[in-house]
């Protein structure tokens, strides 16, 4: 038989998994896992539904429609037991849904975590989804900001210009020019829609640009002129 598990012990178990997840640096559902093992529970659900009891009297469901897979969170997914909080990756706890507007967090980043972990979920083995679960289309508090990143990003894309097509594909030379295309690629200031030499030169001396990256943008440029309608 299983312990009864209150209110107060329930909070107690939470603080406890968070602490093991940093003693041990785990994830904090392994850690919940771990703890609901502890206390003779299968998963860390099962857990919380035994404390929530103590609170709420409710109908036991029939076993067949209990889904005993742990609930897998994504940066910014609705909680399933509350809906005014939202998980939160980067401080791996609910947080109201302000908590990722305020500036704590920056937004951009914020959106690119969610859709790094999106797609570290889509990609992992059954044999690693075996325990976890998620719903298809679950409410996510950074849905319009992730709408919004999409929009911008395949507006930039359609913006680049033709040198700044042609220098992207400069990556892998191992000279000036190809530290130029590196740097403009992991530049997100970068003026991508900007052809003009006089304006790219004005960029990156106001970014403090070393004469060396003067000049490879100088040659880079006048190269691009001579082979650039070849380019696709």
């Amino acid at each position: 038989m299983k312990p009864t598990i209150s209110l107060a012990q329930l909070e107690q178990l939470r603080r406890n998994a968070k602490r093991l997840a940093r003693d041990k640096c785990i994830p904090l559902h392994e850690a919940q896992a771990r703890i609901a093992a502890d206390c003779g529970y299968r998963n860390w659900s099962q857990l919380v539904r035994g404390g929530d009891s103590a609170k709420v009297p409710t109908r036991v469901p029939a076993a067949s429609s209990i889904d005993a897979r742990t609930r897998h969170y994504l940066h910014g997914d609705q909680s399933e037991t509350d809906v005014a909080q939202y998980f939160c990756v980067m401080c791996d706890q609910m947080a109201l849904a302000e908590h990722f507007f305020d500036g704590m967090h920056d937004r951009e980043k914020s959106v690119e975590r969610y859709l790094r972990s999106a797609l570290n979920f889509e990609v992992w083995s059954p044999a690693e989804l075996r325990n976890l679960r998620r719903p298809g289309n679950p409410t996510n508090v950074l849905s319009e900001d992730v709408a919004a990143y999409h929009e911008a990003r395949v507006a930039k894309e359609a913006s680049r210009s033709p040198f700044n097509r042609w220098i992207l594909l400069q990556i892998n030379r191992d000279e000036p020019i190809g530290d130029l295309a590196r740097d403009v690629k992991s530049d997100r200031d970068f003026p991508v829609s900007e052809a003009s030499l006089e304006e790219l030169i004005d960029y990156l001396s106001s970014q403090g640009a070393v004469d060396g990256a003067i000049r490879a943008m100088r040659d880079a440029h006048a190269e691009f002129l001579k082979c650039g309608p070849q380019v696709g």
